[in-house]
């Protein structure tokens, strides 16, 4: 567990297998803490997907900025992850009239499923501005995802939670991830699940302003390890890996290893 040393009151779990393992909604082992937030809420993740979903249905959002992923006849989603007054991205402004597809399914129907330890989950802010391509300045990148947020009981992790989450930070700890040092990288990485699974941050593409698909694009950890821009309308390529916020007055039992995940003893349901 490490201090953030881009957000003051902050740490992280780091390195290619930290104890950070927690039991949560009875699944064993089943979670892991990404942090501890300077509010003292612990953010932590699923260890694996509940299956592929699209991040927004096609056409299901078509006014305001989201009118800007149409091309032709043919509407591709919008990457806004919440319902925003004014929400700007690759030069374009424009409002978002309601939340993405997959942020409704996953405070509707996947927090209806959560049953031991549901009292647990602190309602929190989930940051969702968008980031540069391939960007060396990790520092205006966070700047850029808390652009916007919104509060809600689950979410998915931020792009630069995946980058945190790395040991080697003279290699590994910016956005350009490139095909030489991915390999490298994974090793450093607890949160390479190999497969593609969605964060909630839009792609910012300079110069590609012009393009429906960059208004549609959000950034993945594809399965080798590195980052991928996918289109939010494509169900059968990326995996859902749900994120939630616990109360900061829980206790916990345990060391974090695997074989002794650390045990909320108290909101126990």
């Amino acid at each position: 567990l490490y201090a953030d040393t881009y957000e003051d009151g902050r740490y992280v779990y780091k390195g290619g297998n930290p104890n950070n393992y927690i039991t949560f909604n009875g699944e064993a082992a089943g979670w892991r803490i990404i942090s501890v937030e300077k509010d003292g809420t612990i953010k932590i993740m699923k260890t694996s997907s509940i299956g592929n979903q699209p991040f927004d249905t096609a056409g299901k959002r078509t006014t305001g900025f989201c009118s800007k992923s149409q091309e032709g006849n043919i509407w591709h989603g919008c990457n806004a992850w919440a319902k925003t007054p004014t929400f700007s991205n690759n030069g374009y402004s424009g409002n978002v009239e309601t939340d993405s597809s997959l942020k409704t399914y996953l405070n509707e129907t996947y927090y209806n499923k959560i049953s031991t330890n549901k009292t647990a989950i602190q309602n929190h802010k989930f940051y969702y501005g968008a980031v540069v391509w391939e960007n060396s300045d990790l520092s205006t990148q966070i700047l850029n995802e808390k652009e916007y947020s919104s509060s809600s009981y689950i979410g998915l992790i931020q792009a630069s939670d995946y980058i945190k989450a790395n040991s080697n930070t003279n290699l590994c700890g910016t956005f350009k991830l490139t095909d030489t040092n991915i390999s490298s990288c994974t090793s450093t990485q607890w949160m390479n699940h190999k497969i593609i699974y969605w964060t909630l941050s839009p792609i910012y593409i300079t110069g590609y302003n012009d393009r429906p698909n960059t208004f549609a694009g959000v950034i993945a950890i594809y399965s080798a390890g590195s980052f991928d821009n996918i289109g939010v309308w494509a169900a059968d390529s990326s995996e859902v890996v749900p994120v939630v916020y616990l109360k900061p007055d829980i206790l916990l039992s345990g060391t974090g290893q695997q074989s002794d995940p650390y045990t909320i003893t108290n909101y126990v349901d």
